[in-house]
Parts: structure tokens; C-alpha cells; sequence
């Protein structure tokens, strides 16, 4: 068994106005002191034994003064990254929306990827919990909305087309998402339900 907290990283100044994706975009003064804010929400729990990441900067910002707290070492994690969108990123929500569902569910953005790529890497993030994190540990993970989503929706054993229809965890900036997953006989890591929130 193990606890999960699932956390989205901090605001940036493009997070109402742009589509950031794997553009490196770094926190706004408001998402600093909203990680710092969270740090300690999180600290107050009970350290966690890990803390892993995105390899994006806005990811790292958030999951850096938690580590400070508890003198624990990032692990950044590359699948956790956000969901890639090509020649969009960057794009001005005012200038063109895109349309992720249902344009993007299997076909990728032009250059970038599609929902079922973030899928394939949320379900290799569940994985390597599963072999990675021993029993009775806690581990932070600081991603991002869409791979937050399908990470969590994989532990809950949900299909895929049924995430993507029903896409019931919406994280809010450094919101977090704590739940309790068991690794069953045949090595897959479920999450056993009745997640809460510890910051919204």
C-alpha cells in the first residue's frame, strides 16, 4: 500500500492566456507563493519519502520548496511532462482554441502528441510506482492537468475512452489529490478510492 498526493503545479502568467505545453513558461510571483503555501500544507501531513516531477520548469518550481522542507531530492520523471502540442504551444487562447476532445483524442496535434500519447505515459508513470515506491510510503507527484488526469484515472482502473468521455479529476493550480493505492497479486497498482483533497 501506498499514499499517492497528486499535485498540478503553480500559475503561471500564460495560464489564462496561452497554451503552454512543453513550452518552459516558469511560475508567476502568484504560483511561488502558492508552492510555498502548499509546501507547508503538505509538510504538516507527514513528510513524504518522495517527491517526484515533471521535467518542466513550472512543475519543478512548485515541487522545490516541499523538497526544501522535507531535504528530499527531486526525481524527475520525463512522462510526467505536459501533453505536447506542437506547432500550437505557445498559441494565444484569444487567437485560436484547440479543441483536445474530440479532435486530439487519437490524432496527434500537428508536431505534438495526441490524448492517448499522455495516456501511454501516464500508464508507464503507474508502473514504475508500482515497482519503484516501496510498501507504506508516501510520494508527492507534480505534474500537470492532463497527464494528472489520465495518471489518476488509470490507478482508478478506468478505461480509457471512459476518461476521456467522464474526466472527473479536474486539478486546479497547485491543487492537491491524495488517495491510497494497494499493488494487487499481478503487480498493477489500483487505487483503492475515496481520494480527497488537501488543497484545492
Amino acid at each position: 500500500m501506498i499514499r499517492l498526493i497528486l499535485v498540478r503545479h503553480g500559475r503561471t502568467d500564460w495560464s489564462d492566456t496561452h497554451y503552454m505545453g512543453r513550452q518552459d513558461v516558469p511560475l508567476s510571483d502568484v504560483g511561488l507563493a502558492a508552492a510555498e503555501t502548499l509546501a507547508e500544507t503538505l509538510a504538516a501531513e507527514g513528510p513524504p519519502h518522495q517527491i517526484w516531477s515533471s521535467p518542466l520548469l513550472r512543475a519543478r518550481a512548485t515541487a522545490e520548496p516541499l523538497a526544501r522542507r522535507c531535504e528530499l531530492a527531486l526525481t524527475v520523471v520525463d512522462d510526467l511532462a505536459e501533453m505536447d502540442y506542437g506547432e500550437l504551444q505557445g498559441v494565444a487562447k484569444a487567437e485560436r482554441r484547440i479543441h483536445i476532445r474530440p479532435d486530439h483524442v487519437t490524432d496527434p496535434i500537428p508536431g505534438g502528441e495526441s490524448l492517448a500519447d499522455v495516456a501511454t505515459r501516464a500508464h508507464r508513470v503507474a508502473q514504475r510506482l508500482a515497482t519503484d515506491v516501496p510498501d507504506d510510503h508516501t510520494v508527492v507527484v507534480v505534474g500537470h492537468y492532463r497527464v494528472n488526469q489520465l495518471l489518476l484515472g488509470e490507478l482508478e482502473g478506468r478505461r480509457f475512452d471512459d476518461i476521456v468521455a467522464d474526466p472527473v479529476h479536474r486539478p486546479t493550480n497547485t491543487s492537491a489529490w491524495a488517495v491510497t493505492c494497494t499493488l494487487g497479486p499481478d503487480g498493477v497498482l489500483r487505487a483503492d478510492g475515496g481520494g480527497h483533497w488537501l488543497a484545492e
